[in-house]
């Protein structure tokens, strides 16, 4: 009786500690940033828009116009959008200064643009694959029985590691 009580008392420990530690990663020396946007340029957000997320309607005017019109719904950009960051001219191109402090002789940044709806969740590396000249980033939404979705918005993640020679990476959304 007394082993049984504790076999389950171990197996819900483990259960417990595997359950919180979520999908951290430590493989490359990947790092996941996922509320990123503020650290982006505003006039690069502007032109890599993705189709699934609203947007402020440039020509909407307070007052003159119906308040439905003030913003309106991507149906045509890109469903996501990637990008390979490998030196400081196109960082600069990208980040507002001092963003993310990177070493382009030993590291590479990925951004990864989707539309998503879950602005109060952190998104976390499950496992990357490295494998010819292709990453793979597989990254998955945190658990949170709280309802907070919104309306569609333009979210990036950041993924900093270590340099490699991919000239491309996909990101996948697990489940």
């Amino acid at each position: 009786m007394r082993k049984s009580k504790l076999t389950a008392f171990l197996s819900v420990l483990i259960i417990f500690v595997c359950f919180f530690t979520g999908c951290s990663y430590s493989k490359y020396n990947a790092v996941m940033y996922s509320m990123s946007e503020e650290w982006i340029l505003t006039s690069f957000l502007e032109d890599n828009k993705v189709r699934g997320a609203y947007y402020k309607n440039p020509d909407y005017v307070d007052g003159a116009d119906d308040s439905g019109d003030e913003y309106y719904y991507d149906e045509t950009s890109p469903q996501y959008r990637v990008f390979i960051i490998n030196d400081q001219d196109t960082y600069n191109a990208i980040f507002k200064e001092d963003a993310l402090t990177v070493d382009f002789d030993k590291e590479t940044v990925y951004l990864y643009i989707f539309a998503d709806v879950h602005p109060n969740r952190e998104y976390y590396i499950c496992d990357i694959s490295l494998e010819k000249e292709k990453v793979s980033i597989y990254f998955k939404l945190e658990h949170s029985n709280k309802k907070g979705a919104t309306a569609p918005y333009q979210r990036c993640l950041i993924v900093k590691m270590d340099k490699n020679n991919a000239s491309t990476v996909e990101f996948i959304k697990q489940k």
